[in-house]
C-alpha cells in the first residue's frame, strides 16, 4: 500500500477520478505506528503533463504547487476559526504529484 508522509494507506482507493488529465485519488489512511484505531484521509493529486506549453507561460503552471497552495491556506484558516473547516494535518509532494492528509468522516 502506499505511504504518505507519516501515513499508510489502508486498502484499494476509496475514489479515483481523472478529469481533464488529471487525476485524484482518495485514500482511508492510518498514521504510521499509531495504535488509537483513528483513520484519516489522504487525497493524492497528480496534475497533467503539457500545462505550461499549452497556457503560452514561458514559466509554466504548475498545478501541484496551486494544489499545496490551496492545502496551506486551508491549514491556516483552520488553525484560525476551524468550525467550518476539514483540518489538514500534513501535506506533500510524491514523485509525480503532491498529496493532503485529513479526518476520515
Amino acid at each position: 500500500m502506499p505511504t504518505f508522509g507519516d501515513y499508510e494507506t489502508i486498502g484499494e482507493p476509496i475514489v479515483s477520478r481523472e478529469e481533464h488529465g488529471h487525476v485524484s485519488t482518495i485514500w482511508q489512511a492510518r498514521k504510521i505506528g499509531a495504535n488509537d484505531g483513528r483513520l484519516y484521509v489522504v487525497k493524492h493529486y497528480v496534475p497533467r503533463r503539457g500545462d505550461a506549453r499549452e497556457a503560452g507561460d514561458a514559466l509554466g503552471i504548475d498545478r501541484g504547487l496551486e494544489f499545496l497552495g490551496g492545502g496551506k491556506h486551508l491549514k491556516q484558516d483552520y488553525n484560525g476559526v476551524g468550525h467550518c473547516l476539514a483540518p489538514i494535518y500534513d501535506f506533500g509532494s510524491t514523485y509525480d504529484g503532491v498529496w493532503y492528509a485529513t479526518d476520515f468522516y
